[in-house]
């Protein structure tokens, strides 16, 4: 009886060890960035994030990278603009989470780099971000000539008339007088 105790003790151990296991593997995530907002408006955007734990959510905290992490990845350090930007965690339309960035002027640059340093107390991650607020220009194609059906070609086959025998042509002129 205690041997069968102290197997379903190691068992229970066991099942516990992987379950934390596997919570802690579970890491959180961000997806790709949506810019709402346009050209000389204020940016909004939101970045969604990939967390299968809501204990990860309550502890979330998003901030600009520090010049020292630009520095480190080989961009410079943030200037204008991207200095002040700022990181909520929030929900977006649909309810899901999302981590908001804003700004308190009106952007007036096609596209902003920023690096976006998130930690949840079980980890931390730092991701580059392009926000692109105008869309490149597109130009569209000259203009085609119209195309035209196909014809058929004449044939290249040579079409003789038969030779008329002297008999023959004399029997016509024959027919034609009578």
């Amino acid at each position: 009886m205690k041997q069968f105790a102290r197997c379903a003790l190691a068992r229970s151990a066991l099942a516990l060890a992987l379950v934390v296991a596997s919570s802690s593997a579970s890491a959180l995530g961000l997806g790709e960035i949506v810019v709402r907002s346009r050209l000389d408006q204020p940016l909004l955007a939101e970045i969604p994030i990939i967390s299968n734990d809501p204990a990860e959510l309550e502890r979330l905290q998003a901030r600009l990278a520090s010049p020292e992490t630009f520095a480190r990845v080989g961009l410079e350090p943030p200037q204008g603009v991207v200095s002040n930007l700022r990181f909520m965690v929030g929900l977006d339309n649909a309810g899901n989470p999302v981590v908001r960035v804003t700004s308190a002027q009106p952007v007036d640059q096609a596209a902003l780099t920023f690096l976006i340093e998130v930690d949840w107390g079980q980890g931390r991650l730092v991701r580059e971000y392009s926000a692109l607020l105008d869309a490149p220009r597109t130009v569209s194609a000259a203009a085609q000539p119209p195309i035209e059906a196909p014809t058929v070609a004449p044939s290249n086959q040579i079409v003789r008339e038969p030779a008329v025998s002297d008999e023959a042509a004399a029997d016509a002129v024959a027919a034609g007088d009578a």
